[in-house]
C-alpha cells in the first residue's frame, strides 16, 4: 500500500489558512491559550512551531493593515458557518485537488460552466454551518435558480440569506477580489521559505515515528472508529500549518463504493507525541466537566436528541433523518457538525453517500460520568 507524507509547501492552501486567521475571531495567542488550559504542557515539544504562528501572524497583520475590511469580509466566518472565500472559491481544506499556483485556481473557477458552479456552490448551500459536506454525483449541476431557492430554504435570517444571494449573482466581481488577497498572502509566505520547510520537516519526521507501518487512513479509522473499509490505493498526508488543529481525510468513491484513487488526509502542525489526533474528539481528562456542560446543552435541542434516538441502533443518511424530523438537509447536516464534535455520532461513507450512527461508547462515558459526579456511584 502506498503511503506518502508529503514534504511540499503548498502556498495557496496555507495562503487561504493565513487569510482565514487574520479574519478571524480569535489570535493565535488567544487560541494557545485556550488549549494550554484545557491540555496543560501538551505543547512543550512545538515551541517551534507556536513561535512560528505567532510572529507570522503579527507580521501579517501589518503586512494586510490596509487589506484588513476585505479579509475581514471574506474570510470571517459566523457561527462555524462557511466564510464567503470558502464559499466562492468552491474550497474543501480536504479536498484531493489542490492549486499549485492562485493562477491554477483561478483557471479552474473560470473554466467551470454556469450549471457545474450552480452544482458545486450548491452542495456548500446545503452544508452551510456544517463541518460535513455530504457528496452526490445526482448534484453536480443545477441551475442558478436551484441556487436561489436553496439559499432562501436555509434556516438564517433574511439578511444573511439576500448576502449569499448577491455573492453568488456577483460572484465573478467577488472571487477576482479574493484572489488577488490569497495571491498577496501567497507571496508574503515566500518570505518563510525555509522556515515553513523546517516546520514540514518535523511534521515528517512525527507521523513517520507515530505511524510506523500503518497507513494513515487506516490509523484513522481505527482512531476515530470509523466504519469505511481501509483503501488499498494507500494515502497522502499533508500538514496544515495556518489552522494548526486541522484533521480530516477526504476518500474518492466510485457508485459501487470502490476507491477511485489514493485518500488525502490533512493534519495540523500541532499534533504530536503529547498531543495526538484523539485529543480533538476525547470526552476523557482533567477538562471534561466542560465537555459534558456542552454535551447536555446539545442533548437539551429536542432535533438533537432525537436524531441521537433515531440512529441509536441503526444508520441513517442526512435526507432521511431530514424526511423523519421534518427538517431541511442543511439543518441536518447543522445538527450532525456539532453532534460529531462532541464524538457523540460515528460516520460511515458507502457509495458516496455519509451514513450516520450514535456512538454509544461515547454516549455510555458521559452518561457514567454524569453517574459519577451527580451521584457518587
Amino acid at each position: 500500500m502506498i503511503r506518502e507524507i508529503s514534504s511540499k509547501i503548498d502556498y495557496v492552501y496555507e495562503g487561504i489558512g493565513l487569510l482565514a486567521q487574520l479574519g478571524g475571531d480569535e489570535d493565535y495567542h488567544t487560541f494557545m491559550e485556550k488549549l494550554q488550559k484545557r491540555y496543560g504542557n501538551a505543547f512543550e515539544d512545538k515551541e517551534l512551531e507556536i513561535s512560528f504562528l505567532y510572529e507570522a501572524e503579527a507580521k501579517a497583520q501589518k503586512e494586510f493593515a490596509q487589506d484588513m475590511e476585505t479579509v475581514e469580509f471574506y474570510f470571517s466566518s459566523k457561527d462555524k458557518r462557511e466564510c464567503p472565500a470558502n464559499l466562492l472559491l468552491l474550497w474543501d481544506h480536504f479536498a484531493c485537488n489542490r492549486f499549485e499556483t492562485v493562477k491554477e485556481l483561478e483557471d479552474y473557477l473560470f473554466g467551470l460552466s454556469e450549471e457545474e458552479y450552480a452544482g458545486k456552490f450548491s452542495r456548500f448551500i446545503m452544508s452551510y454551518g456544517s463541518d460535513i459536506r455530504e457528496e452526490d454525483e445526482s448534484e453536480m449541476t443545477c441551475s442558478a435558480i436551484d441556487v436561489i431557492r436553496l439559499i432562501m430554504g436555509l434556516e438564517v435570517p433574511m439578511e444573511e440569506r439576500f448576502h449569499l444571494q448577491e455573492l453568488y449573482v456577483e460572484r465573478e466581481k467577488h472571487i477576482r477580489k479574493i484572489l488577488l488577497l490569497v495571491e498577496k498572502a501567497t507571496s508574503f509566505l515566500k518570505n518563510y521559505e525555509e522556515r515553513i520547510r523546517e516546520i514540514i520537516n518535523r511534521f515528517i519526521a512525527y507521523w513517520t515515528k507515530e505511524l510506523g507501518e500503518m497507513p494513515f487512513n487506516r490509523y484513522m479509522i481505527e482512531k476515530y472508529n470509523m466504519g469505511m473499509k481501509p483503501n488499498e490505493q494507500g494515502v497522502i498526508l499533508s500538514p496544515s500549518i495556518f489552522v494548526p488543529v486541522m484533521l480530516g481525510m477526504n476518500a474518492d468513491m466510485d457508485d459501487d463504493g470502490n476507491y477511485r484513487r489514493a485518500d488525502y488526509a490533512t493534519a495540523g502542525i500541532l499534533f504530536g507525541e503529547h498531543f495526538d489526533i484523539t485529543c480533538v474528539v476525547s470526552v476523557k481528562g482533567a477538562g471534561y466537566i466542560e465537555q459534558a456542560g456542552q454535551i447536555m446543552k446539545l442533548l437539551s435541542d429536542r432535533s438533537k436528541f432525537e436524531i441521537l434516538c433515531y440512529i441509536k441502533d441503526r444508520s441513517a443518511y442526512g435526507s432521511e433523518l431530514a424526511k423523519y424530523l421534518n427538517l431541511t438537509t442543511a439543518t441536518i447536516s447543522h445538527h450532525m457538525s456539532t453532534l460529531m464534535q462532541k464524538g457523540l455520532v460515528r460516520i460511515d461513507k458507502v457509495n458516496n453517500r455519509v451514513y450516520y450512527q450514535a456512538d454509544k461508547k461515547v454516549i455510555r462515558e458521559f452518561l457514567e460520568y454524569c453517574q459519577q459526579a451527580l451521584l457518587g456511584e
